[in-house]
C-alpha cells in the first residue's frame, strides 16, 4: 500500500513538473521537484499577468473583500485588482461582509473586462471592472474613495453616493458607518 502511495505521489510530480516544463520554463519545472522535496506539496507555478496591459478580459476566481478580486486571463496568467475609485468597508468592519458578498455575487466565476487605471503600492492593478465599481456604490456597498478617484466618472459615482445616503441603502442603513480609510488609520 505505501508503495502505492509513493508511486501515486512519483507520478503526480513528475506530471507537474513536466506541465511547468512544458508551460512556463525549464527553472519552473526545477522549482517545482525543490518544492516537493522542501514541503512534501507540489505547487504549480502562476503567471503573472503583464503589468503593462491597459486592457484584457480575464475570469473571476477570487473575491478578497468588496474592492479586491483575483482574476485568471485564458493563457492562464493571474493577477490581482484593486478596484478603482472605490473603498469597501475591510471584513472586520460592520458591513465588510455584506460588501464582499455584494461583489461576489456581480463578479464571482465571471469572466469581466478589466481596464487598468494604475498600479498601487502593493502591485495590485487598480482597475475599473465593467460597470461594477459604479454599481457598488449605487447600492451602497462601497464609498467613493475620493482622494484617489480622479477620472470623470467619479463625479457621477460621488451623485450615486450622495443618493444612496439620502434613500438609506445598503451601508448607510447603519446610524454611522465609518469610512475604511478612517477605520484602517484607527485600527493599525
Amino acid at each position: 500500500m505505501a508503495h502505492k502511495k509513493t508511486i501515486s505521489k512519483l507520478i503526480l510530480l513528475a506530471g507537474a513538473a513536466a506541465f511547468a516544463f512544458f508551460y512556463y520554463s525549464k527553472q519552473d519545472a526545477l522549482n517545482v521537484v525543490a518544492d516537493y522535496v522542501n514541503t512534501g506539496r507540489v505547487t504549480l507555478p502562476t503567471k503573472e499577468i503583464d503589468k503593462t496591459a491597459k486592457q484584457f478580459t480575464a475570469s473571476v476566481i477570487k473575491v478578497h473583500d468588496g474592492d479586491t478580486i483575483t482574476v485568471r486571463t485564458s493563457d492562464g496568467a493571474e493577477g490581482k485588482i484593486r478596484m478603482y475609485g472605490i473603498d469597501a468597508p475591510e471584513l472586520a468592519q460592520t458591513y465588510g461582509d455584506k460588501s464582499r458578498a455584494a461583489l461576489a455575487a456581480y463578479l464571482d466565476g465571471k469572466t469581466v473586462d478589466v481596464e487598468v487605471i494604475d498600479t498601487d503600492q502593493y502591485g495590485r492593478m487598480v482597475s475599473k471592472i465593467g460597470d461594477v465599481n459604479k454599481e457598488m456604490v449605487e447600492t451602497a456597498n462601497a464609498w467613493v474613495y475620493v482622494n484617489y478617484c480622479k477620472i470623470p466618472d467619479c463625479k457621477d459615482w460621488q451623485t450615486l453616493e450622495d443618493r444612496a445616503r439620502d434613500a438609506g441603502l445598503g451601508l448607510w442603513r447603519e446610524k454611522s458607518p465609518v469610512p475604511p480609510w478612517k477605520w484602517r488609520r484607527a485600527n493599525k
